[in-house]
């Protein structure tokens, strides 16, 4: 069931409207609603529809009325029950109610939420919801006495009084221009109070930071007209304070810079090379577009989506001087669970200069935040291995001459058919452009017959060339001739990567033989973690090496581009290089060593949690000694300990997502659980 009483009065079961009876009846509903699930007993419901003079049946009207709305909302209710929505409390009636269940309960929750938080845009964006809820005055069309209508005043003004307050916070904060969605409701609030001063002041403030002076103006002078045409008086202190600083505001004043600079997207390749012709079509698509563009760059695993994308950005980035945003959805890697776009709004929040504790806790909210954000700005997105096109719409800025380049081994055509996306198709690099590739990267002398054969066992995938280039680099030893001769060797093995050609497995399986011990057996334990990246207590706790160690292995792994770093303290492998990981795990580690490993992974995260619990709570004592093997994360304040949990979540859940779907042993199980009963405890405390 669900009821409005701000604007006319309805009833909807299961999103359709019911037909509520005659005026009476609809004015004991509309009273009954703005008591907001509150007692209203039968003496004020009988003063507030008749008055001073009541008739004589006016408690029979009363209570027939309130049976038919009992059976409008249930209909299969029994003669003179009560059932669950209508009650009788002594000599007064009440509708038992939820803010899910009324917009006045709704409205006023989240004005309550917009008090509480201390963020400023925030703020507006949940007073600019509340807003919105309105269609006209409160209980529009009901017939009542002097007595019920002052009833409805009371919470017409409240829409008055969070309407100042948005416009004010508004015009105040630097952060963004007020909204467009903002702008509406306010002009709304306006028409339905149309001699309030303080509302007409407020919003003139938020036209001018907008940008809207003429209309601004224009406000002011209708208001001054009406007030001396109906009430005979002149514009009050507030309204000529309002009107003194549109004629003293310039364009400066009223340019509005953003707060934050986001400059998310990651380093470009110094090596890299080819793609002429696709930086050509990226370049035509998004020259001078006035609205928000999209470009969906769509190919194999490892052939080069997310560096052309970072290559584009880098170079246009002059274009966009809101910033640029960077997000890796995890659409296609092995762990099978791409993050939600609820999750991967938490960084670009971040970014953006959301605090962790103004966080909105549910994904509508913080997409409604995060367009309030972009709303007006010009900034450059980067969706990096997105699965589908819903994975995609929450995260596109609304703002004209925004554009998002979106990453995906799917072509989502979707994008292109809805939204006016331009597709790049991404093939493996032409054989001239291989070579180029490889040759810029190598030392001399080269013998060319190697070379050709390393670029037959690569397949021109630009993943396999960078991990030989890197190979070849690091390890003076190595030629072409040995590089070449130990892809040979590998490529004749049996096949047993799932996803990967000859090429890309004869890549990685001679580059990890040619690890030292320590670090290939790092790579065969991150096997238990599909779809790595973590921090280096995480690599330490798998192990079940001292961080010094897990230091000296992850430099190596890096060397080799068997890991990147996206972020500092944070590690990432490819996809590709995930699965192959899974594979040599399973060759080459025992089920007692792969659950040891998973155990220390799994103690990792719990002890981490624990700590992050016990900073923000304050009470160390909670804090738990960590198992053997096992290194933690440690921090020095609240902020430090949300903010990790912000960036980890998504990690976290993606862990208890892939060990759900492979039930552990009895042990693991417990520490399964330990695991998502402690996320939950950190949660709620950050909530």
């Amino acid at each position: 069931m669900y009821f409005t009483v701000l604007g006319p009065v309805r009833v909807f079961r299961n999103g359709e409207e019911l037909t509520v009876g005659p005026g009476q009846e609809q004015a004991v509903l509309a009273l009954l609603l703005a008591r907001a699930g509150h007692p209203i007993s039968v003496g004020t419901l009988i003063d507030a529809l008749w008055g001073d003079a009541p008739p004589a049946s006016a408690m029979n009207v009363i209570q027939r009325s309130v049976g038919r709305i009992r059976r409008l909302l249930e209909p299969e209710l029994p003669h003179r029950a009560s059932g669950q929505w209508l009650l009788r409390t002594g000599n007064a009636y009440r509708l038992v109610l939820t803010e899910n269940e009324c917009d006045l309960l709704h409205f006023r929750a989240l004005v309550r939420r917009a008090r509480e938080t201390t963020h400023p845009l925030r703020a507006t964006v949940l007073r600019t919801e509340a807003l919105a809820l309105w269609d006209g005055r409160a209980a529009a069309g009901i017939e009542t006495s002097v007595e019920a209508a002052t009833v409805f005043r009371a919470i017409d003004a409240e829409r008055s009084q969070v309407a100042i307050q948005a416009a004010e916070v508004a015009a105040a904060y630097t952060g963004a221009e007020p909204s467009y969605e903002l702008l509406r409701v306010l002009r709304a609030t306006v028409a339905a109070d149309p001699l309030n001063e303080l509302l007409h002041a407020a919003l003139t403030r938020c036209l001018t930071a907008a940008g809207h002076r003429a209309e601004a103006l224009g406000t002011i002078r209708a208001l001054r007209q009406r007030l001396a045409d109906e009430l005979g008086i002149g514009p009050g202190p507030a309204l000529r304070q309002a009107h003194l600083e549109i004629l003293r505001s310039d364009d400066q004043a009223m340019q509005v810079a953003p707060a934050v600079r986001p400059a998310m997207v990651p380093a470009e390749l110094t090596t890299f090379s080819g793609r002429a012709a696709e930086i050509e079509h990226i370049d035509t698509f998004a020259a001078d577009r006035p609205d928000a563009a999209i470009v969906v760059i769509h190919g194999m695993g490892g052939v080069g989506k997310t560096t052309l994308a970072v290559r584009w950005a880098r170079a246009n980035a002059y274009r966009f001087p809101d910033g640029e945003l960077f997000v890796d959805l995890r659409g296609f890697g092995p762990e099978g669970r791409p993050i939600p776009a609820g999750e991967a709004l938490l960084p670009l929040l971040t970014a953006l200069g959301v605090p962790a504790d103004e966080m909105p806790a549910s994904a509508d909210e913080r997409v409604a935040l995060y367009r309030s954000l972009l709303d007006r700005r010009r900034v450059l997105l980067i969706v990096d291995n997105a699965r589908d096109e819903e994975h995609v719409r929450p995260l596109l800025p609304p703002g004209p001459g925004s554009l998002t380049v979106v990453t995906s081994r799917s072509r989502l055509t979707g994008l292109v058919v809805a939204q006016g996306a331009t597709p790049v198709a991404l093939n493996v690099l032409s054989d001239a452009e291989a070579r180029a590739m490889l040759l810029r990267r190598i030392r001399p002398p080269v013998d060319r017959s190697a070379v050709d054969e390393i670029l037959g066992y690569c397949g021109g995938l630009p993943l396999a060339l960078s991990i030989v280039a890197a190979r070849l680099l690091t390890d003076l030893s190595l030629t072409p001739r040995t590089v070449a001769d130990q892809m040979r060797a590998c490529a004749s093995r049996p096949a047993a990567l799932e996803g990967g050609d000859v090429g890309v497995r004869a890549t990685l399986r001679w580059s990890y033989e040619a690890l030292s011990p320590p670090a290939q057996r790092a790579v065969r334990l991150a096997g238990v973690h599909r779809g790595y990246e973590g921090s280096m207590q995480l690599t330490a706790s798998v192990c079940g090496v001292s961080m010094a160690e897990a230091q000296r292995v992850t430099d190596e792994l890096m060397d080799v581009r068997l890991l990147d770093q996206p972020s500092p303290g944070r590690y990432r492998a490819h996809d590709l290089i995930c699965l192959f990981s899974y594979e040599v795990c399973m060759e080459g580690e025992t089920e007692a060593s792969r659950r040891e490993a998973r155990g220390r992974l799994l103690g990792c995260y719990r002890a981490s949690l624990a700590a992050a619990a016990a900073v923000i709570s304050g009470d160390v004592r909670v804090v738990e000694a960590p198992g053997a093997g096992v290194t933690p994360m440690t921090f020095d304040d609240a902020v430090q300990a949300r903010n990790w949990l912000a960036v980890e979540r998504p990690q976290l859940l993606l862990t208890l997502d892939d060990l759900g779907k492979h039930p552990p042993g009895a042990w693991e199980a417990d520490q399964y659980d330990a695991l998502a009963a402690s996320l939950s405890d950190v949660e709620s405390l950050v909530k």
